[in-house]
């Protein structure tokens, strides 16, 4: 849980039109239940173990009895509350809960929300308050007289209410201050992220040893809602060692210039619509291939405009890779492989992944350090549409694919492609698709539908090529969460899933003829039946068993598109149990047997089936820091992987080391790197070692080889004026975070004290990267050394960004002066209990609002230098004053006794 929780709400359809987003009433509720959950665990400890006994927070947040603990992950967590005085609502801010549950609270927001309903007084001697880091504790924040509590139950924080402490002479007419609405993002914004190494190639026997260099540039340009993208590099070596197991590669030189993209999007939010032209992405259903095109694509997809609403069918095996990428492959949640990728597109079924894998998760990692995870499930679990709800895409142009990463495209042949899923009922979704190249044109349908049964879901279609007319079709079921046989030995839920699919002799996929065209050869294996089954049960709340079973029968007759093509039928069944083993690692254990071995040096020759064993164990030792393992002897194939983290955000370190070998292949790998967050760049050493090679069919099986590597990272930013380095832009938006001129030689914080997502400086302005798309995020802002009583408002900024929107953040401002005196009236007597306002002589409509108080005193931020009026009272009956604030004057300027005079 990092940075704030605001900042991981999601938009449902069903709250699109409420105004400025979600509010934090909301999810508060939501909220107390996901930490009350965490907190379980804790509870029982606390009544178990006697070293932990009694345990409480030390600094008096315990509003109620300590029953549970609130912050269980291990590390600060950031969640945005409401402060509250007598159940009335003063506002909403983001507080800080520490590993041993303490809560740090934003001074300067926390002002902002208690001045109008406390004394003067006291306001000043909680703006007196040091801080750390720009946060204040409960004890010190109640050292001062204010009695504010945390109230663990509602997750609020309570001002209570008394006397001495709130303004009782003071009428409470003035609302709190709203929340700031979102950041509006610059009409013209950009950025180039730039990664640049140096490589030394060491003797592999075949490529020789010697130096080398790279230069990746990705950049994305917006103007009124329009982005241009481009992606190159240049440099490098043939293969880099690349080849992943598994796959037989033909790399050329690599070095010189190299394109890998370039696009315009346009999106239309409102209608959950976005268009490409260019290199455009495609997106497919049921039988559909997706190469990429050179033309447009135009889609309809609700998931990328309110995140959080997943409409994507499960199922689909295919993903796209940017930029070479370092991808571990979990398999219901263990991680069994770990491979390095070229950029390209890739279908999960040309991996030698386990037999029996059913929940896949890549988590991946470009070579700019940016990671994402995707998630694949090889059964069913076609998403549900709400009826009248539909997404669909539609793409036609040039096919295209990567070859010595850069783009080429298949002159003279074209390809277009469609589908559209749509919601007829709650329990039923239908769809169809259509997809033609200039040698096979291609028709499907489908359906899920939902039951108390299970979900069905059943594709179909038809192809005509110059070999005649075919058919496929595929039906899928999922079952889950249901009381079977085992519920008589336990009440745990338990799991079934099922596939098949057929495909006629003379089935054809448009798109095929690409299957050997990229530097990166599969191998195929073409099938007229894919039976495949699962079933998973609890046989304790700590122990799971899973059977499964697949057979593939080989289509003997399939048109060969691949050199690397296999035959042969392919079948297997396993029984995996799996648990915790201590209380920071967990393993399982898979007997099976199956003949679905890779013999890549004898591919063409016949598998026997053979009895199998793999074990694997994942282990989290000490905090932020991860093992796994696992071997498999079927292939022989074993991985080791470990990871540790220091920290959070700008000057946090990551470590990574893994090794694997594959008997079947004869290859072996080793890969380590370390890597710095810097504020303003990234900066990577990497080792990756290979051993053995490969033959195949006379092309070099691609020795791995030994390189090692240094490259930083960094980014060049601009909107509405501002250029900002920092670190690269990997996400989606960004903001550039540069200070006002009056507090130019100051230190800016953006983000959390823990966690900091950039530091503007004496270098200049700097870069908040990664801000995600169509998603309300809060930014917090900090400015440790500010003068007392300077005025940054309320220090947090909020964006839902659009599609690669840059914004500028400007902290502090010309009107940052807090004026505070005595208004007397024309007697010498204090201007008591009146209200009025105050406006600069140059500038008429800016006005603030000022309350006296029994004693004439007033306060009042968000002046600026220069000669103000004061009005007091109504427009017949004003009295008027004028304050001269000094030039250069930042934060507190007293204004002393003021006399009536001047005029309006």
């Amino acid at each position: 849980m990092t940075g704030s929780l605001r900042a991981a709400e999601t938009t449902p359809n069903a709250a699109r039109q409420a105004e400025g987003g979600h509010s934090v009433r909301a999810v508060r509720g939501q909220l107390a239940t996901l930490f009350a959950a965490v907190g379980f665990l804790g509870v029982a400890l606390l009544r178990t173990d006697p070293l932990l006994a009694g345990v409480a927070p030390q600094d008096g947040s315990e509003f109620v009895a300590q029953e549970h603990t609130l912050n269980s992950t291990g590390r600060a967590v950031t969640l945005a509350v409401p402060l509250t005085r007598a159940g009335d609502a003063l506002g909403d801010i983001s507080v800080v809960i520490g590993k041993n549950d303490s809560v740090l609270i934003p001074k300067q927001p926390l002002l902002a929300l208690l001045e109008p309903v406390i004394d003067s007084a006291v306001h000043a001697r909680l703006a007196a308050l040091p801080g750390n880091s720009g946060r204040l504790s409960l004890i010190d924040i109640n050292s001062t007289g204010v009695k504010l509590k945390f109230d663990r139950r509602r997750l609020e924080l309570v001002l209570i209410p008394d006397a001495d402490v709130h303004q009782t002479d003071v009428p409470i007419t003035r609302a709190p201050k709203a929340a700031a609405p979102p950041l509006r993002p610059a009409d013209f914004s950009g950025y180039v992220n730039v990664t640049a190494g140096v490589d030394y190639y060491w003797d592999d026997g075949v490529t020789g040893s010697g130096p080398g260099a790279h230069v990746n540039l990705q950049s994305a340009m917006r103007w009124h809602g329009s982005v241009i993208e481009n992606e190159a590099s240049l440099g490098g070596r043939g293969g880099d060692g690349l080849c992943p197991l598994g796959a037989r590669c033909i790399y050329d030189d690599l070095n010189g210039f190299r394109r890998t993209r370039s696009r315009i999007v346009y999106d239309i939010p409102d209608d959950d619509i976005r268009i490409q032209a260019g290199d455009a992405d495609v997106f497919t259903s049921g039988f559909q291939r997706a190469p990429d095109v050179a033309g447009f694509t135009i889609e309809k997809s609700p998931r990328k405009f309110h995140p959080g609403i997943d409409t994507s069918p499960g199922g689909r095996t295919r993903f796209q890779l940017d930029r070479t990428s370092e991808i571990d492959v979990r398999v219901n949640g263990v991680v069994v492989r770990h491979m390095r990728l070229a950029a390209g597109t890739y279908d999960l079924s040309n991996f030698p992944l386990p037999s029996g894998a059913s929940d896949i998760e890549l988590v991946i990692t470009d070579n700019a350090g940016q990671t994402r995870s995707l998630h694949f499930s090889t059964f069913a679990g076609d998403t549900l549409l709400a009826p009248g709800m539909n997404e669909w895409s539609v793409s036609a142009g040039v096919p295209s694919y990567l070859f010595d990463s850069e783009r080429r495209y298949e002159s003279g042949a074209f390809f277009g492609t469609g589908f559209l899923r749509y919601g007829l009922t709650d329990a039923l979704t239908g769809e169809v698709n259509l997809q033609g190249d200039q040698r096979v044109a291609m028709g499907g349908v489908g359906g899920s539908l939902g039951t108390p049964w299970g979900l069905f879901g059943l594709d179909g279609a038809l192809s005509t090529s110059d070999t005649g007319f075919g058919f496929a079709t595929q039906l899928k079921y999922d079952l889950t969460n249901f009381r079977g046989p085992f519920s008589y030995y336990s009440d745990l839920p338990e799991s079934f899933r099922f596939n098949a699919e057929y495909r006629s002799r003379d089935f054809r996929e448009p798109g095929e003829f690409l299957v050997g065209a990229g530097d990166i050869l599969y191998p195929q294996f073409p099938y007229w039946l894919r039976l495949s089954a699962y079933y998973s049960m609890a046989l304790s709340p700590v122990t799971s068993a899973t059977l499964s079973a697949r057979y593939q029968f080989a289509n003997d007759d399939a048109l060969i598109l691949s050199p690397y093509t296999l035959k042969d039928d392919r079948y297997g069944a396993d029984l995996t149990l799996s648990r915790p083993l201590t209380s920071w690692m967990s393993g399982s254990l898979t007997l099976g047997y199956s003949n679905e071995s890779y013999a890549y040096r004898n591919f063409y020759e016949r598998e026997e089936p053979e009895f199998r064993l793999m074990v694997r164990l994942s282990a989290i030792p000490a905090e932020h820091t991860r093992i796994e393992t696992s071997y498999d002897t079927l292939n022989d194939a074993g991985y080791v992987f470990a990871s540790r983290e220091s920290g959070y955000g700008v000057g946090s370190w990551q470590t990574s080391i893994n090794a694997q070998q594959d008997g079947s292949s004869d290859t072996s790998s080793f890969d380590g790197s370390i890597t710095y967050i810097g504020n303003r760049s990234e900066v990577r050493v990497a080792q990756r070692a290979g051993f053995a090679a490969s033959v195949f069919n006379g092309f070099e099986g691609g020795p791995r080889g030994s390189v090692t590597s240094i490259e930083a990272a960094t980014s060049i930013a601009f909107a509405d004026g501002v250029i900002g380095v920092g670190r690269p832009i990997r996400g989606n938006g960004f903001a550039i975070l540069s200070p006002h001129e009056s507090i130019a030689d100051l230190t800016v914080v953006a983000g959390m004290p823990e966690d900091v997502s950039a530091e503007a400086d004496w270098l200049g302005p700097a870069v908040v990267p990664n801000l995600p798309a169509y998603s309300r995020t809060t930014i917090p802002v900090d400015v440790p050394d500010l003068p007392v009583g300077y005025s940054l408002g309320s220090g947090t900024y909020e964006a839902v960004a659009p599609y690669k929107a840059g914004y500028r953040i400007q902290v502090g401002s010309a009107h940052s002066v807090s004026v505070y005196g005595k208004l007397l009236d024309a007697q010498g007597e204090p201007l008591a209990l009146l209200t009025g306002a105050a406006h600069a002589s140059e500038e008429p409509d800016r006005r603030v609002e000022i309350f006296t108080n029994s004693a004439g005193r007033f306060a009042a931020d968000g002046l600026s230098p220069g000669r103000w009026i004061i009005d007091m009272g109504s427009d017949e009956d004003a009295t008027h004053y004028s304050i001269d604030v000094p030039p250069g004057t930042i934060g507190l300027f007293k204004a002393g006794d003021l006399m009536p005079g001047g005029a309006t």
